[in-house]
């Protein structure tokens, strides 16, 4: 045998070519990765990175979710602990003004009482003397029977705040009802006193009557009892208005004051009378802030007490004819 040149070179030609072929293969990957492997590699990474920041997001989601959740449930927890207690307070509250409404009874029902106490004594005397005038004695029993429905409005008055009814406010004339509250004033404390009034008619206050006339009654009632010394006694009612309120000064003519006595004037139980409860004042100046007014103390000039009332105006006086 002996090496000699092959007849056909086909199957060595397709060999060299195969191989050719897969080195060419290779080399491509390889320079392929070669060039292009970190950036795939960072892709790859930021695939993974992408998909775990995906993860880790849905699970953050989920977990404020659950957190906002719990801390809604605390929240609507708490704010019905805190509804119950503004309840309990309130209770708290209606219950303490009931016990200061009490007391408002006591001390203002004495007042309608003592009235029909000495309307009937007089109706009385004069029956024993023989002397009662059929028109004396109608005219005290309208008195008699107004003062009923004073002492009746105030219990309605105090059931009414018991049971957290509003004050029921309307538009009045300021100096008509100042007028008959002094006419009432003089009617159960006789006529020995002056009252030197100065009002403008064209001044329509918002109040509740009842409450109003309880608070004139007792600043007139304060003024009589501090000048009852007097040879004259005297009260001055002024009145001042602004944009929004009617200012009622009320001064008497008695003796001066101290400045430490105004600074007390509104504390409950502290009274200057032998016989006082100390509530008056103090009741006074709870009506008239239930109003939307204020009832203040001040020491003038001369040195004597000056009893402030602001109450609110009404929006205009055509109003009150049309409500009428």
């Amino acid at each position: 045998m002996e090496w000699s040149t092959p007849s056909n070179n086909d199957a060595i030609a397709s060999l060299l070519s195969a191989l050719e072929d897969e080195n060419k293969d290779k080399a491509f990957w390889k320079n392929f990765l070669s060039k292009y492997g970190p950036w795939l590699g960072a892709f790859f990474i930021f695939l993974f990175l992408l998909f775990a920041h995906t993860i880790y997001v849905s699970w953050l989601v989920r977990k404020r979710t659950a957190q906002l959740t719990a801390s809604m449930q605390r929240a609507q927890k708490l704010q019905q602990l805190v509804n119950s207690e503004q309840e309990k307070i309130s209770a708290m509250e209606r219950a303490g003004i009931v016990g200061q409404l009490s007391s408002m009874i006591a001390h203002e029902l004495q007042q309608p009482i003592n009235a029909i106490t000495n309307f009937s004594r007089g109706l009385r005397i004069r029956n024993e003397r023989g002397s009662l005038d059929p028109e004396v004695l109608q005219e005290t029993l309208q008195r008699i029977t107004h003062q009923s429905e004073t002492a009746a409005q105030i219990v309605n008055k105090v059931r009414a705040y018991a049971k957290q009814h509003s004050a029921e406010k309307v538009r009045v004339n300021l100096l008509a009802l100042l007028e008959k509250s002094i006419q009432k004033f003089k009617q159960i404390k006789g006529s020995g006193i002056s009252f030197n009034l100065s009002c403008s008619e064209v001044i329509v206050v918002e109040v509740d009557p009842l409450e109003s006339d309880l608070v004139l009654y007792n600043l007139f009632k304060n003024s009589l009892e501090a000048c009852k010394n007097e040879s004259a006694p005297l009260i001055s009612i002024t009145v001042e208005e602004s944009e929004q309120e009617a200012v009622i000064q009320i001064r008497d003519n008695g003796p001066e004051i101290s400045e430490d006595l105004v600074n007390s004037i509104f504390i409950p139980k502290v009274s200057q009378k032998t016989d006082g409860l100390g509530l008056g004042l103090s009741i006074c100046k709870a009506l008239a802030e239930s109003q939307g007014g204020c009832l203040s103390a001040i020491r003038n000039a001369e040195g004597h007490l000056v009893m402030k009332l602001c109450l609110l105006k009404a929006d205009s006086v055509k109003e009150i004819g049309e409500n009428q």
